[in-house]
């Protein structure tokens, strides 16, 4: 059991315990159970993976799609080397575990999901530094600079796309045209709120000059900072955003389908500043700001 432990875990050993210049049956067999071994950690560490990407779009940071995804592109080309290894097909070549050929494989496979889903593509970068260093533990010293360039050239093509792909599409955003597009999402505060609480609590944390009052999504009015100056300090504690907002009129709010460019003139002329953005139930879906305009994703 102990060669055999052996054997697995440091190949070149067991290599070396073939005699002769053709392998006997017996090595053969050695040689491809290793290298079943070894395509078996492969593939659950494509699992792994595969379970953590998972785990990322079940907080919505990538597509559900991406996980299973991942997973078929690696168990595929391990699968493909296993009926290489199978047939005999690698047992032709000096390198019979393919190193090279496979650690370029997983290389693409990495880059081509960093590409896909750049949200989790430090992910996939440490992924791909890990196969190039157990790689290179089993390449001769030609097949690690062969792979490194590999590598490389990934790396550097996979920037300049990314590079060409974000400026196209710059070049394609003709930005937004409506409050829907342009809004953010509402920091809405209740009209109960004191302002002593308001100051202390909500102020630090939301650097803005105007804050929608709303309650249960609907929308009673704006606390503007500017109004808030005009109340001493000592009344603080005692006085709620409603007494201080300015109740809501025609002036403080748009529909989502509104024209950006009339939403833009409301925020000019009505003195706070902003205007809340109102869904067809009327209720609260977002602010826009002076300065302060969402890029058209």
């Amino acid at each position: 059991m102990g060669t055999a432990a052996s054997a697995f875990l440091n190949p070149i050993a067991a290599e070396l315990e073939v005699v002769g210049p053709k392998p006997t049956a017996k090595a053969l067999s050695r040689r491809a159970k290793q290298r079943r071994q070894i395509q078996a950690l492969i593939g659950v560490s494509y699992v792994i993976d595969a379970y953590i990407l998972l785990l990322y779009a079940h907080a919505g940071t990538i597509p559900v799609t991406i996980g299973p995804a991942f997973a078929a592109c690696g168990l595929v080309s391990i699968a493909c080397y296993i009926a290489l290894s199978e047939m005999g097909f690698t047992e032709r070549f000096k390198d019979h575990y393919f190193v090279a050929p496979q650690s370029i494989a997983s290389m693409a496979i990495m880059l081509a999901f960093t590409y896909i889903a750049p949200e989790v593509g430090v992910m996939f970068l440490c992924t791909l530094f890990v196969v190039f260093n157990f790689s290179s533990l089993r390449s001769t010293p030609w097949q690690t600079a062969i792979v490194w360039t590999a590598m490389a050239l990934g790396l550097t093509g996979l920037f300049l796309l990314s590079a060409a792909t974000s400026v196209v599409r710059s070049g394609r955003d003709d930005g937004p045209t409506t409050a829907a597009e342009a809004m953010s999402a509402p920091i809405s505060i209740e009209p109960d709120l004191s302002i002593s609480r308001f100051v202390d609590e909500v102020l630090p944390l939301h650097r803005q000059t105007s804050f929608p009052v709303a309650h249960d999504r609907r929308l009673l009015g704006i606390l503007a900072l500017e109004d808030l100056k005009k109340l001493p300090r000592e009344l603080w504690r005692d006085r709620r955003a409603r007494d201080v907002m300015r109740p809501v009129s025609r002036e403080l709010f748009v529909s989502e389908s509104a024209a950006l460019a009339a939403a833009n003139d409301l925020v000019q002329r009505n003195g706070v500043g902003a205007v809340g953005v109102i869904d067809n139930r009327g209720r609260l879906a977002g602010f826009l700001q002076r300065g302060r305009v969402k890029r058209k994703k």
